[in-house]
């Protein structure tokens, strides 16, 4: 794994998570969107891997945000979406911030855009596309700030993505049934390539065939 410096915040620094953080970054979430429920992505993060890692905000009163990030291959990245999209959509690793989560006494300083800018940063060189699912919960603000902030477009909504997925819930009160939304930013610095115009084009017309659905 690469070794980051740590950045400052308002709140504090950013660093790379470390297994140590575990039980801090299971706390937050709990705090924000319920249980955690399965601890795949989480592990990865914070394990040796070179296909995912994560990111801490640190400050005087501990962990106060934490975001994790992987690589998926185009099968995973496809089952990650519901399915919306084939294989064929994405290149050959996408890199996906999978979660996170800050803490509402620091909401106002800008945390979340620090990990966002930090899982970027190490997901450049690695992927030519980053890829978020956000939980869009009708009683809270979203992570579609987030999205806006850093350019991800928003190329469809998937109604009730979260049914099956989550079983607790802070505004279904147990079983989660919530939309989602799927944002894409590419990232390559080149320009765009044969297969990356293939994957694009390839999203585009399964979004309009499922808006047309609707």
């Amino acid at each position: 794994m690469t070794a980051v410096r740590p950045a400052e915040t308002a709140a504090g620094e950013v660093r790379t998570a470390t297994a140590r953080d575990r039980a801090a970054i299971r706390s937050l979430w709990r705090e924000r969107f319920g249980d955690l429920g399965d601890s795949t992505h989480l592990d990865a993060a914070l394990g040796d891997g070179a296909a995912a890692t994560g990111f801490v905000a640190e400050s005087g009163e501990g962990v106060v945000g934490f975001a994790t990030v992987s690589l998926f291959d185009p099968d995973t990245a496809s089952g990650y979406v519901g399915g919306v999209y084939p294989p064929t959509a994405f290149p050959d690793a996408t890199g996906v911030i999978h979660q996170l989560a800050v803490d509402s006494s620091v909401s106002d300083r800008r945390v979340g855009s620090a990990l966002t800018r930090r899982c970027m940063d190490w997901a450049r060189g690695r992927t030519p596309m980053m890829l978020v699912v956000l939980w869009r919960r009708p009683d809270h603000v979203d992570g579609s700030v987030l999205a806006e902030r850093f350019d991800y477009d928003e190329v469809v909504r998937l109604k009730g993505y979260y049914r099956g997925r989550r079983e607790h819930c802070p505004d279904c009160g147990q079983h989660c049934t919530c939309d989602a939304t799927v944002h894409v930013r590419p990232l390559s610095q080149r320009p765009t390539d044969e297969q990356q115009l293939e994957n694009t084009e390839t999203m585009r017309d399964t979004t309009a065939t499922i808006e047309e659905s609707i």
